[in-house]
C-alpha cells in the first residue's frame, strides 16, 4: 500500500527488499562460477584427448581463472553496496 501511494506521488520505491536482490546476485554469482568451471573441465578434457597442446591450455585456463577472480571483484563490490 504504501509503495503505492509513493508511486502515485511521483517517488520510485524498490520492488524487492535488499535481502532478495543479494540472493539474486548470489545466485547468479553461483551460476557464472559454474559455467567457469564447466569451462575449465572441457579443457582437460581437449588436453587429455591431445586437442591441445600444453601452452594453449595453460593460456586458456588462466584466461578463466581471471574470469573467476573478474567476477569475485565485481560481486564483492556488489554485495558491499
Amino acid at each position: 500500500m504504501t509503495q503505492a501511494v509513493l508511486s502515485s506521488a511521483g517517488i520510485k520505491v524498490g520492488a524487492y527488499p535488499q535481502d532478495v536482490g543479494l540472493l539474486n546476485a548470489r545466485i547468479e554469482y553461483r551460476h557464472q562460477l559454474a559455467e567457469i568451471d564447466r569451462n575449465i573441465a572441457g579443457l582437460r578434457r581437449q588436453y587429455a584427448t591431445k586437442g591441445i597442446d600444453q601452452a594453449t591450455f595453460n593460456e586458456k585456463v588462466m584466461a578463466q581463472v581471471d574470469k573467476k577472480v573478474g567476477l569475485a571483484k565485481k560481486f564483492s563490490e556488489r554485495v558491499a553496496h
